[in-house]
């Protein structure tokens, strides 16, 4: 299998072409699990991605949406993220983004993508300096929140308003001499 193309050539192949890519025959359930797919912005389970493919197609089975996702990991359509409780999680994978940081939220169990574009760079400097070749790398942070401490609740949050607010700056990455 290949991998899922750099920044955003993605967008511009079709349902069909990711078909192919994946090996599959064209079926009115796997177009639907490719459009579910395709339209994600935050981290879903894999039951919320079976709601989000009936959507499309409301006789996809439970069980050709399991089964399509680890194939769609494979290419890189997909990130699977496990957060060592509940269930795993699936994002939209970025290439060609700003690499981002997840946090998970302990209390409501809400995952935030926040901008962290010194993550390669960081990466890159640690495997390095270990005489290993980066392969990847993923940022997880585990908090709890304070506005739900001070009484407040999930509806109420600032905490998504403020990362939009602040949009991530240029981080210098070193060349190598």
């Amino acid at each position: 299998m290949t991998s899922v193309p750099a920044s955003g050539e993605s967008s511009s192949l079709s349902l069909y072409d990711w078909c192919a890519r994946l090996g599959w025959n064209v079926t009115e359930s796997r177009l639907a699990i490719l459009r579910a797919v395709l339209e994600l912005n935050d981290f879903k389970t894999a039951d919320e991605l079976v709601v989000e493919t009936k959507r499309f197609h409301g006789e996809t089975s439970r069980a050709t949406v399991y089964r399509a996702l680890g194939p769609l990991c494979d290419i890189g359509l997909l990130v699977r993220t496990d957060f060592g409780s509940g269930p795993q999680r699936f994002s939209r994978a970025l290439p060609g983004q700003v690499p981002s940081a997840e946090i998970y939220v302990e209390e409501c169990g809400k995952v935030l993508r926040v901008p962290a574009p010194f993550l390669t760079w960081y990466a890159q400097a640690i495997t390095s300096r270990m005489g290993l070749e980066l392969s990847g790398q993923r940022l997880q942070t585990f908090a709890r929140c304070s506005h739900k401490k001070l009484g407040g609740d999930c509806a109420s949050c600032p905490r998504e308003e403020a990362i939009k607010a602040s949009p991530p700056k240029p981080f210098p990455v070193p060349v190598s001499t």
